[in-house]
Parts: C-alpha cells; structure tokens; sequence
C-alpha cells in the first residue's frame, strides 16, 4: 500500500514538473525585434486578441497554414492580430522568411527568436503551434500542428471581439 501511494506520489510530481508553464490567468507580455530590426512590444496591441504564431520557413506544415493566417486577418480587420515568431532554425535565413512572407502577402508582425526566448517562455515543442490570446492577452488556446481554415475559425471564435 506504501509502495503504491509512493509510486503515486512520484507520479504526481513528475507530472507537475512536465506540465507547461503557460498561466492562462496571467497577462501574456514579450517583446523583440521584428524582421525588419523594429522594436516590438506585445503590450502595445493590449485590448485586442493576438494569435501568436510560432514557425520557421523550412516547416512544411507552417508555411501551408499562412495563407490562411492571411485570410483571417483581411476577413477581420481590426478586430485581431496575427504575431509571427521565427525559429531560428540552422536551415532558413531572416531573408528567406521576409521573402516567404512577401510571396504569402503576409503583413503582419515577425519576430525574430534568435535566442530561442519566447519559444522558451511558452514552453514550444512544435512546429507550427499558435497561441489564442483574449483582448486581455490572456490565453484562451494552444494549437500544435497544421491549423486548417475550419479549426482556425473555431478557435478565433472564442477570443475575437464581435
């Protein structure tokens, strides 16, 4: 019986330590550069929803997702924010990602994670993942992976200011 409760206790723990660090009643704030070496505080765009958008251009699945990021934005002007945040992957440059996001029409914020930062802040594992927050920055939601047009509308639903 000791032997069980210890296992379940050891359990516990390790699964408080693996959890992700991201506090959905915390106000979420970052700052960096952009591509374009502009200074960039999340704060600023505060009372309106934000996606954060983490990926790299070498990412398949994040660069199919773009386009739709795109879409939503012209569908939903003023009324949400789309932040991109770059990897800093050892495949892909500054250049072949503004060129990238040229091609894609893509006018929205990038960051450059040079230092791996705010992946770090937000716990990222995957490529591509996108983080709902309200107009309180307060995250509603995570993706990982591809996000089509139907499961992107779902989840904006929840945070865009109608």
């Amino acid at each position: 019986m000791i032997k069980n409760i210890i296992k379940f206790l050891g359990f516990l723990s390790l699964l408080t330590i693996s959890c992700n660090n991201i506090d959905n009643v915390n106000t979420i704030n970052f700052s960096g550069l952009t591509l374009e070496e502009e200074t960039f505080n999340l704060e600023d765009y505060k009372g309106i929803p934000v996606i954060i958008n983490f990926w790299y251009p070498s990412c398949p699945p994040c660069v199919k997702e773009i386009p739709n990021l795109v879409e939503l934005l012209n569908k939903n002007p003023n009324k949400i924010k789309v932040i991109g945040v770059l990897h800093n992957s050892p495949f892909d440059s500054k250049d072949s990602a503004k060129q990238l996001l040229d091609n894609l029409n893509a006018e929205y914020v990038n960051i450059f994670d040079q230092e791996g930062k705010i992946e770090h802040q937000f716990s990222i594992q995957v490529h591509p993942t996108s983080i709902f927050l309200n107009d309180e920055h307060k995250i509603n939601n995570q993706w990982s992976g591809y996000l089509d047009k139907k499961k992107l509308e779902e989840l904006i639903k929840e945070i865009i200011i109608q």
